[in-house]
């Protein structure tokens, strides 16, 4: 049976710069394409916008037609102002609109006259003044398909001619001819299915690859403790741990859901391959590892940089050691 899928996109801008939403506000929901603009010192003037495939078909329990209830073929929207550093926390402001709403459909919803799902979880279709961060909601029926370009002012991209179709394919026979000139699987005797498995590996691989900017928490106390003993981390983590100066890190990650965050063990072992796919890629992401070297030559085996990141993290493995190569350091001079 076809699926109904209810699909959330979001865009914010922090710090200096505005974005605005460009289309008609109608309580009903926008139509199609969402176009936004805006301009920041970074990326200079830009558009942004969200086109609907052709097939789209929107899930039938959103066909019917109550009074008083938004147009569920078109955008939901919300706009809404939130603080710098906030933009990435786009779950804690969606559930607390939610909690909010829930809460003044109390009577509503404790008399069993409940909307159907598609209704009941809309978006509000408003925009509040100042806002800087936009959510966008389509209800459809699977399959489905929209484009999101995003248009530079210093490098313009003409939608109306952009086949973005005909282009991933293009991109797709692309990467197989390379992937076989460099890897050479078809010509060793692998067949289809296991050169589709070495590259749905290589392809999750360089997907995963993200720039990340902010502070480590770093404990540089040298606390003469025995990373072996039962309590190592409890009492080492209550010396002095500090954040450190924001740094930036191009690095690949063990894991896009789960381990978003550079790891100086397992970027070796990325680098085997992707050295070999592109050297030059490999070499920026090497660069910006050697980088963060310390003039005691430590690296944080995690790099933990930022809010986000360390929202993904236990507390308890959030701060970082140094005093332990230290320790090893002086271990070596005595022999």
């Amino acid at each position: 049976n076809p699926s109904g899928l209810s699909l959330m996109y979001y865009f914010g801008l922090e710090g200096d710069g505005t974005i605005d939403l460009e289309n008609r506000l109608d309580q009903s929901g926008l139509d199609n394409p969402v176009e936004l603009s805006g301009e920041a010192p970074d990326l200079g003037q830009f558009a942004i916008k969200i086109v609907d495939g052709p097939d789209n078909r929107i899930p039938k329990i959103t066909a019917v037609k109550m009074q008083m209830h938004p147009d569920l073929r078109k955008t939901q929207y919300w706009g809404h102002l939130v603080p710098d550093g906030d933009i990435w926390r786009a779950k804690v402001y969606l559930r607390a609109f939610y909690s909010k709403k829930f809460e003044s459909m109390q009577e509503q919803l404790n008399s069993g006259n409940i909307p159907s799902p598609p209704f009941l979880f809309n978006l509000p279709n408003q925009v509040h003044e100042n806002s800087n961060f936009y959510i966008f909601q389509k209800m459809v029926e699977a399959p489905f398909q929209f484009d999101v370009f995003f248009e530079s002012g210093s490098s313009p991209v003409h939608t109306e001619e952009f086949d973005f179709t005909s282009n991933l394919q293009y991109s797709s026979q692309d990467f197989d001819t390379k992937f076989e000139s460099i890897f050479g699987l078809a010509s060793k005797g692998f067949d289809d299915d296991h050169i589709y498995f070495a590259q749905t590996m290589l392809s999750n691989l360089i997907g995963g690859i993200g720039y990340f900017y902010g502070s480590s928490i770093v404990d540089r106390s040298y606390t003469d403790v025995d990373e072996n003993e039962e309590y190592f981390w409890d009492e080492s983590r209550q010396a002095d741990p500090q954040l450190t100066s924001p740094s930036a890190l191009f690095s690949a990650t063990p894991s896009r859901p789960f381990f978003p965050r550079g790891f100086y063990w397992d970027e070796g072992f990325h680098q085997l391959l992707i050295g070999h796919w592109d050297n030059d890629l490999s070499l920026d992401i090497i660069k910006h590892w050697v980088s963060l070297i310390d003039n005691d030559g430590w690296v944080a085996r995690e790099q933990i940089l930022g809010e986000e990141a360390r929202n993904k993290v236990p507390h308890e493995f959030q701060t970082q050691y140094p005093h332990m190569l230290q320790k090893y350091k002086i271990h070596y001079q005595k022999l």
